[in-house]
Order: C-alpha cells, then structure tokens, then sequence
C-alpha cells in the first residue's frame, strides 16, 4: 500500500518561513480530510507539525481519516514525547501496526 506523509508548517527562526502563520487545528483536520477523499486507497500518515498546528486536537486526525502518525522526532525539529502518542493510542483504542504492514 502506497503511503503518503502529510506535514504542517513548523516555522523555524532564521528560515525564509519563520514569520509564516501556523494554519488552524480546524483548517489541518479539512486539509486531512480532503487527501482523504482525493486518496482513498492510501495509507495517510500525519507526521511533523502537528504539535504546533493541532496543539489539543491530535487526536481528531484518526477521525479526519489519517492512518496513522509519526511518533518521536522528525528530520528537522523535536516531537511529542513518544509516552504522549502512545497514551493517545490507547486512550481511542487504536491497533498499532508496522510502518511496513
């Protein structure tokens, strides 16, 4: 199965983008929503950003039609402590599966 990753903007000081607008938690869930409709059979995975865009509503990409998230660190800035994302699974009852799978 074919996987997309879907990041948000994190603006980082001294970068072209720093004074760039975080978009809204509402604004990320429509914009999940509609790769999900333009891509149906695709794994969709929700990666960097998140913490700063969605700030409390993470958890909603599951019901925004996201597959699944990256948890930990990304290429250029820090995540959510890893104990945070593994809670937020359980806590909606969600399976866990490989990146591979």
């Amino acid at each position: 199965m074919d996987s997309v990753p879907l990041n948000f903007l994190n603006p980082i000081a001294g970068t072209k983008l720093e004074n760039a607008q975080n978009i809204t938690p509402m604004e990320c869930l429509q914009t999940i929503a509609l790769f999900r409709l333009i891509l149906p059979t695709k794994r969709i995975s929700i990666c960097g950003g998140r913490e700063k865009n969605l700030r409390d509503l993470q958890s909603w990409i599951f019901f925004a039609g996201a597959s699944g998230t990256m948890i930990g660190n990304y290429l250029t800035t820090t995540g959510r402590a890893a104990e945070e994302d593994w809670q937020m699974l359980k806590d909606l009852n969600l399976s866990v599966a490989s990146c591979c799978e």
